[in-house]
């Protein structure tokens, strides 16, 4: 058996919430790099996360196999073709709608895999900035997640209550304390709308706005432009940042896409071509259909802050379901961390009629109350990137046994070998991504072995697997 990063196993002590998931064990401090790795059981490939300004590709032996230096930092995913598409970071004095908000970035760009600039497209502006994450659809698009300005008046005529949206021109109210300059903008609304570039980062003209699915009323079809989360909120997280979209997906199958909000506790269906929600999961309060949360009661919510919702893929693993990173934040019953997958249900085809099919969480319940993500691996298991504290959990989907674990050594600009609690709520990465040995991307690459992140720091988990 591998060590693991207490030197103990706990799989399988609590009871399983659900058929064929099974809780874990994960610590918040101790030693870095990889902790346990089942060579037998694992999917071979290299991993990749960008914790600030560089981009790191690992082997599974947790050494590094190339990195890129970036002038900003940014969520980086590696294409087919082998070039890297980013979402860049700009520095906030160069943002000029005035939004600090976590995720904002402004800058949308795609390199070659040596680092050569192919095209670059800015959404930045006083009314509009790019955030959180992108997607390469199969055509080549991109699909960007954008906040856009509308005004505190045009806001209120819409039909958005005054009270919880505060006027601007009011001298005692401060409606956004994330937003500087003070008094600029704080006191607009910025829902989300969806743009799309081509293949060279041009638009391509089409546009989703959530602003034009707005309504006065609690509707399925449409998005309640007064839904605010039901308990107090410990910041203005739904006030002017009225969605706070975090991730997006796109089904070539079905021609939808796939749209995540943390304020609202759910995921969105969006049929690409009419722009109508034909769906959406995981939070039924927010358009009148089940019973809201109160003090220590989850109601009918099912999604609590979540993150990276999207669309399996892989035949064998559950295609066309929806796996996400479910944060826990604000949850009623307690702030816990989990990876769900929806299925959507045979016949009548929709999520809303479907339900969870599968679900990991930690026996020490973990808390990533920002980011995080779980992606779908060939063989059936799943990566849960716990983003707080910069720690990567490969599980076995049937048994929910962890088969690989990796802790980044990576805090700010320093490595270190041993982190202690305060460095492991520092090592902080958006996701992580597992690209398998033979993907498209990777194929003929120059690759280094054996590159560790420190040498002084010793080899955690055993080279050497049990053969049964």
């Amino acid at each position: 058996m591998t060590i693991s990063r207490m030197a103990v196993m706990l799989a399988g002590l609590l009871p399983a919430m659900l058929p064929g998931a099974v809780s874990a064990y994960q610590s918040t401090q101790g030693p870095s790099g990889v902790l346990q790795h089942d060579k037998h059981r694992t999917v071979p490939g290299y991993t990749l996360f960008t914790p600030a300004t560089t981009t790191y590709l690992i082997d599974m032996e947790g050494d590094i196999a190339k990195t890129w230096q970036w002038e900003l930092g940014g969520d980086t995913q590696l294409l087919e073709n082998g070039h890297l598409l980013r979402l860049e970071v700009l520095p906030f004095p160069a943002r000029p709608s005035g939004l600090n908000w976590g995720g904002a970035s402004g800058m949308v760009s795609e390199y070659t895999w040596d680092g050569k600039l192919v095209w670059q497209h800015a959404i930045n502006s006083a009314d509009e900035i790019s955030h959180h994450m992108i997607h390469r659809m199969p055509n080549g698009n991109t699909l960007v997640i954008v906040w856009e300005r509308i005004t505190y008046a045009d806001a209120v005529q819409r039909g958005r209550d005054p009270q919880t949206l505060n006027n601007a021109a009011d001298p005692a109210v401060d409606c956004y304390d994330s937003v500087d300059p003070p008094g600029r903008y704080k006191c607009d609304f910025w829902p989300d709308k969806i743009v799309e570039l081509d293949r060279k980062g041009v638009p391509t003209g089409w546009e989703w706005r959530a602003w034009d699915h707005v309504c006065n009323a609690q509707e399925a079809g449409c998005i309640d432009i007064n839904y605010r989360f039901p308990i107090t909120p410990r910041s203005h997280r739904s006030t002017a940042d009225y969605m706070h979209a975090n991730s997006i997906d796109f089904d070539p199958e079905t021609e939808t896409i796939l749209l995540n909000s943390r304020v609202f506790g759910e995921f969105f269906i969006i049929d690409y071509h009419t722009g109508e929600i034909v769906d959406r999961w995981g939070n039924p309060c927010a358009y009148g259909a089940g019973t809201c949360p109160s003090y220590m009661n989850d109601g009918d919510q099912r999604l609590f802050g979540p993150h990276a919702s999207h669309f399996v893929r892989a035949p064998s693993a559950g295609a066309g379901n929806v796996l996400i990173f479910n944060n826990g934040w604000m949850q009623p019953t307690g702030s816990a961390s989990d990876a769900l997958e929806v299925v959507r249900n045979a016949a009548t085809g929709r999520f809303s009629d479907g339900d969870v099919t599968w679900q990991f969480a930690t026996v020490t319940p973990t808390y990533s109350e920002f980011a995080g993500y779980a992606q779908e691996l060939p063989n059936d298991n799943r990566l849960i990137t716990m983003s707080m504290d910069g720690h990567l959990i490969e599980v076995n989907r049937e048994s929910g046994e962890i088969v690989w674990e990796f802790v980044s050594p990576v805090v700010g600009a320093e490595l270190f070998c041993y982190l202690t609690e305060e460095q492991a709520q520092a090592n902080f990465m958006f996701r992580a991504l597992r690209y398998a040995a033979d993907y498209p991307g990777l194929k003929g690459r120059k690759l280094q072995r054996g590159k560790r992140f420190d040498p002084r720091c010793p080899p955690v988990w055993s080279s050497k697997t049990d053969d049964g």
